[in-house]
């Protein structure tokens, strides 16, 4: 078992109050150490973040982030002159990464690393509320290793995670100093997390669902205040479970209805049956004060950075357009995009693996090393097999990707005996509300990026059940052996490729990509496209590229005719005579075409380019279409 500290604030070492010089001695000593652990976990996780910063890429997110970047810095307004696909502040962000370190799509990572670099101290201070100093640093190295090293482009979700763990934070704190101001400040970080993606909501959502759970009820069960907060609080589960209903009710296959919905349904239902479950009088305010005294200044913390962001745009005379964007725009993207989440037999790999570790947690002696044993010997050969064999890696990321349903599921019925008094507790109701909610940010598409900006939130979550129901020390020892080890030597490389491949990362060499290293085929091919737009026109000129590939306007260093930059999400009806009045206005000379991605673009659209555009050539993916 990892060495715990106790919950109590008079037994905590970093809170032990200080009474003679003969124990003043031992804390500082324990407190100074804490801090070398800290630091020594932070160069590690920093330096291996900034290590793997520009390796792998997926060519339509970084193209996207940079486009809209540049368009930023040439004086046009997201969402009223150009199509942004999230809300808008991190398309600020760019901008002013490409004014500090220049034009290139190294220049994004940048701010991500520095939101990493805040973002473990976070982890390690909520999980030293969990663990002492060991067991805080492993926790903090797991989450960070399941982080952006492996997908390093500076996507908004990532700063979802950040602010929702420094949102964690601060209502940590809360629980044990019960300061307003930390309920506000976790407020602030969920607002301007929503201001990067509209899906820092889910944080709000999770947040809320705690504080009505730690709303006190009354023992009897028969006043009218607990009759009262009873019907509130089971209105707001039942609203919320509504809400993820319909949120999934576009792609409701078994796989959602598991990795999605169950979550949800577990944290709802446990919420309604704890607030009608006989309880302890623990505060002599009503449900509704204690409520409210709580709610009030975290929403007032959500409303701040919305409410000036939204003035700025009305001052550029964009607010219905970002509101569009913000609101409209997802709901599209739910209907035209979309990938199935790991299928139901993937819980075999995962229910094996977790089997056998809640054996280890029951079995002491010779059981318990032949359990250990079986684990190590099957965690070895993943790690060994599945650099070669697809297969085996497949099976081994199965053991992680349906993971967080059965963790929340696990941490529910371990909150029956809970007590909102309890700072234990009180952790544990709050992780696992965030991770079920939070979780929902795979929803739509569903791979391994989308697992890896939740993860952190399942690593902290795990850490809270193991501190409360502990297991023997050399199974946690093989477990984050292995869960450190896929994520750093098998799942990265399998990124950093876009697939369960062996070519060899090469830096692409053009101006704009800032020494990002992808695969060598793709390198070849995005240098020789470039080459040959730039032989056709000079850098500036307007050209169009369909029907989704942003990246190519930013890399030869071209404009965009179009407001539109996803055609897959434009109002389908007329769009073909949009885009091509918006090539005759600019006098667009050259086109290129994604071949891989044809069926997104309109029907009625590639003939017409066809005999506007009737030289061509071919590189790779991409057909290359120009007229003299």
């Amino acid at each position: 078992m990892l060495p715990p500290t106790p919950d109590s604030a008079g037994q905590r070492v970093l809170e032990r109050p200080v009474t003679t010089p003969r124990q003043q001695f031992p804390v500082e000593r324990q407190h100074e150490r804490l801090w070398w652990v800290f630091l020594l976990v932070w160069i590690v996780t920093a330096g291996y973040a900034a290590a793997v910063l520009r390796w792998g890429w997926i060519p339509r997110d970084d193209g996207f982030l940079a486009h809209a970047a540049e368009r930023v810095l040439n004086g046009e307004v997201p969402h009223r002159d150009f199509q942004d696909v999230y809300v808008g502040l991190l398309t600020y962000l760019h901008a002013t990464a490409f004014r500090a370190w220049g034009t290139n799509l190294a220049s994004l990572r940048y701010p991500l690393l520095a939101g990493f670099a805040l973002f473990v101290p976070a982890v390690f201070w909520i999980a030293s509320r969990i663990f002492g100093w060991l067991g805080a640093a492993l926790t903090t190295i797991m989450a960070a290793v399941w982080s952006i090293p492996n997908y390093s482009a500076s996507m908004p979700s990532w700063y979802n995670l950040f602010f929702a763990v420094f949102g964690l934070a601060a209502i940590c704190g809360h629980i044990e100093l019960q300061s307003p101001w930390l309920l506000f400040l976790a407020g602030l970080s969920a607002g301007i997390s929503c201001l990067f993606k509209i899906t820092g909501l889910y944080f709000v959502a999770a947040v809320f669902l705690f504080l009505v759970w730690r709303v006190p009820p009354d023992g009897s069960g028969r006043t009218m205040h607990a009759r009262v907060h009873g019907i509130v609080a089971t209105c707001v589960a039942l609203l919320y479970l509504i809400s993820a209903i319909v949120l999934l009710r576009v792609r409701m296959g078994w796989g959602e209805i598991y990795h999605f919905l169950l979550p949800q349904v577990a944290v709802a239902g446990m919420l309604i049956w704890l607030v009608w479950k006989p309880g302890t009088v623990v505060d002599q305010q009503t449900p509704a004060s204690s409520l409210t005294r709580t709610l009030v200044p975290f929403a007032l913390g959500v409303l701040l950075p919305i409410t000036g962001f939204e003035i700025a745009f009305a001052r550029m005379g964009a607010l219905h357009d970002v509101l569009n964007g913000a609101f409209l725009l997802p709901l599209r993207r739910l209907a035209v995009v979309g990938r199935s989440p790991a299928p139901l037999i993937s819980l075999v790999p995962m229910g094996l693996a977790l089997s056998l570790v809640i054996a280890a947690a029951k079995l002491r002696g010779r059981r318990l090393w032949f359990i250990n044993a079986v684990l190590v010997a099957g965690f070895c050969s993943s790690l060994l097999f599945s650099a070669s064999s697809s297969g085996v890696f497949t099976f081994s990321w199965f053991m992680f990707a349906p993971l967080i349903p059965a963790i929340v599921v696990i941490a529910v019925f371990a909150l029956r005996r809970s007590s909102s008094d309890s700072a234990r507790d009180q952790r544990l109701m709050l992780l696992t509300s965030t991770l079920a909610v939070c979780s929902l940010i795979q929803y739509p598409f569903s791979n391994a990026a989308y697992f890896c900006y939740v993860a952190p939130l399942a690593v902290l979550l795990i850490a809270q059940l193991l501190a409360t129901y502990p297991i023997a020390r050399s199974t946690v020892w093989v477990i984050c052996g292995f869960a450190l080890l896929f994520p750093v030597v098998r799942l990265r490389p399998f990124m950093e490729r876009d697939g369960f491949s062996h070519v060899k990362l090469v830096p692409l060499q053009l101006p704009r990509a800032g020494g990002l290293k992808i695969r060598a085929d793709q390198a070849r091919d995005y240098e020789e496209l470039v080459r040959i737009i730039q032989q056709h026109v000079s850098p500036g000129s307007y050209i169009y590229v369909a029907p989704d590939d942003a990246q190519i306007y930013f890399l030869a260093n071209m404009r965009n005719p179009s407001r539109i930059i996803y055609s897959s999400l434009d109002e389908p009806r007329g769009q073909a005579e949009r885009i091509l009045q918006r090539l005759a206005a600019h006098q667009v000379h050259l086109v290129v075409i994604d071949n891989s991605l044809i069926s997104s673009a309109p029907s009625d659209l590639l003939p017409k380019i066809n005999s506007l555009f009737p030289q061509f050539t071919s590189v790779g993916q991409f057909q290359i279409r120009w007229r003299e």
